[in-house]
């Protein structure tokens, strides 16, 4: 069942906010709807998802999809090159963009709306550090494991990292994701109705 953690909220997590600099936070940070399978744009914004499944897709020149990664309640997600470069797309060959997995809600942040928001706000600057240190320690973790183990084991330690995926995304995204056929990852998930990790 999809959680809703507010922006303000997971902020507060890490820094602290009075009354009215999170008013001010509030009013900055409007909150849209998006529709299940709907793009989220522009596509060199950053998403923070308050409820709902988000996934960041690349295109390669013959328009196949790949999963490069997911994002649900409390988690941020863009494709980071675009976000910080402010460039929608370097061209049709180096083509990504947000989708919504499930109907989902959303605060949007474009890198000029970021900035005016720091400056205003200094205090989210130490929020939006310890974000993105989070996601480059998790990024190059996944890169370690894409590179030192099985498919079966990536699935398995996915599987006992994030079980609240399981059930929330269809399984030709989640074999995407992991770099695997529809196929191979079907006969994994048929091996173990609980996963276990060969990871540690």
């Amino acid at each position: 069942m999809s959680l809703t953690i507010s922006l303000a909220a997971h902020i507060q997590r890490l820094v602290s906010l009075d009354a009215q600099t999170r008013q001010l936070v509030e009013l900055r940070t409007p909150v849209q709807r998006v529709p299940r399978r709907e793009r989220v744009g522009p596509t060199d914004a950053a998403a923070y998802v308050e409820s709902g499944l988000l996934r960041l897709v690349s295109l390669d020149p013959e328009g196949k999809e790949r999963t490069l990664d997911f994002a649900l309640e409390g988690w941020w997600i863009a494709d980071w090159n675009s976000f910080f470069q402010e460039r929608p797309k370097a061209s049709p060959l180096d083509m990504y963009y947000l989708e919504a997995v499930e109907e989902s809600r959303i605060v949007c942040l474009t890198n000029a709306h970021y900035t005016a928001l720091i400056e205003q706000v200094p205090a989210l600057e130490r929020y939006f550090r310890a974000v993105f240190q989070k996601i480059a320690a998790v990024n190059q973790r996944r890169v370690h494991l894409n590179a030192v183990h099985t498919g079966e084991a990536m699935y398995l330690n996915f599987a006992r990292s994030y079980p609240e995926f399981l059930q929330r995304i269809p399984q030709y995204m989640l074999a995407s994701f992991l770099g695997l056929t529809p196929e191979f990852l079907s006969k994994i998930r048929g091996k173990s109705a609980s996963p276990r990790s060969f990871l540690n």
